[in-house]
């Protein structure tokens, strides 16, 4: 088997030529590289092709790393999560899955040289399905994450994002709880490079549910501030999220904060409506 040759036909997205090159009972190895030490996974994931992935995968050797990195230090699964492969990443987690428990563990956890996850990639790229299935669809892997590396959640992006910002923006209830279950107050507490908590990402996408749970368990992070002093109804209210004002407005702990002004322009969140005519 000409290895170039294979890794030539993965990229190329050629399912044909790729069956060809793999003949029957024929194992990968993930040895041989590209010059930026991309192996036939990280050609896989970049074809776009699902059916490349699945083919490559079979004919791996039994229990390769699938957590092998380049010289960026990414995974295959950071690739498919930055391209916005759902399907690659759906082979590589249930590959991973199959293999061991830690295996899917090391994949999934993987940071690379920016300290980036496949999760904080997928977020930052928008490609939200992925995100799903990062993090919606890992409760449990999540919980175990908290039992036994609890310091590892407070692990911050470059954007200073942590998990529970994650969570927060995308409406995940069930991770937010288990967040709020852990009792590590900091973690309501901790906002990113733009002073954002995960309250104020709640607020602003008006995630109604998962808003009520971090008030109810650490009601005190109303009074955060982002860089521009804006609390989170002031988030709310320009993002036009009627219910999400409603329960910061019934919220006991929001009570003297409802007139509070920004640093700009000192607007409360009465005028970030007025002044969009809402």
């Amino acid at each position: 088997m000409n290895t170039a040759r294979l890794l030539d036909v993965a990229i190329s997205g050629n399912f044909e030529s790729l069956n060809r090159e793999i003949r029957d009972g024929v194992l990968i190895s993930l040895e041989h590289k590209t010059p930026s030490r991309n192996c036939i996974l990280h050609v896989a994931a970049k074809s776009g092709q699902a059916q490349i992935m699945e083919r490559v995968l079979d004919s791996l050797y039994p229990h390769s790393p699938l957590y092998a990195t380049n010289c960026k230090g990414n995974t295959a699964l950071h690739i498919a999560a930055s391209l916005g492969h759902l399907g690659i990443s759906e082979l590589l987690i249930t590959c991973a899955t199959d293999q061991e428990a830690e295996v899917k563990q090391l994949l999934l956890k993987a940071q690379n040289e920016e300290l980036n996850t496949a999760l904080h990639l997928a977020v930052k790229h928008g490609h939200d399905d992925i995100v799903d299935l990062l993090i919606r669809k890992e409760p449990d892997f999540v919980r175990k994450m908290l039992d036994k590396f609890p310091n590892a959640i407070m692990k911050a992006d470059v954007f200073g994002w942590t998990p529970p910002h994650y969570a927060a923006y995308f409406g995940n209830f069930e991770v937010v709880r288990l967040f709020s279950e852990n009792n590590n107050i900091s973690l309501a507490y901790e906002r990113d490079i733009q002073g954002m908590s995960a309250l104020h990402n709640s607020a602003m996408e008006g995630h109604c549910d998962v808003m009520s749970a971090i008030i109810e368990k650490f009601p005190y992070t109303c009074e955060l501030l982002d860089n521009r002093g804006r609390t989170a109804l002031h988030l709310a209210a320009e993002s036009g999220r009627t219910k999400a004002v409603k329960i910061l407005l019934s919220s006991l702990a929001f009570q003297d904060l409802i007139n509070e002004q920004e640093n700009d322009e000192g607007n409360t969140a009465m005028h970030l409506d007025a002044i969009k005519r809402r």
